[in-house]
């Protein structure tokens, strides 16, 4: 039983952590014109200011 599950669970791992890396991208942000990275979460795809923390710069990726 573990065997397989294993061989599953790190599959899952995998695609989990390809989606959690956040992207460099050339949008700019609307706070500060730094440039604003991709990322992933639970409640679907956004941009974040790449000064985080100090700019809280967002916006949603369909925009």
């Amino acid at each position: 039983f573990y065997k397989s599950f294993s061989s599953k669970l790190n599959i899952a791992d995998e695609k989990l952590q390809e989606k959690q890396r956040a992207v460099l991208t050339d949008k700019v942000c609307p706070l500060c014109g730094a440039k604003m990275y991709l990322r992933h979460s639970r409640f679907g795809d956004f941009y974040s200011c790449s000064k985080w923390p100090k700019c809280k710069g967002k916006s949603n990726a369909q925009s």
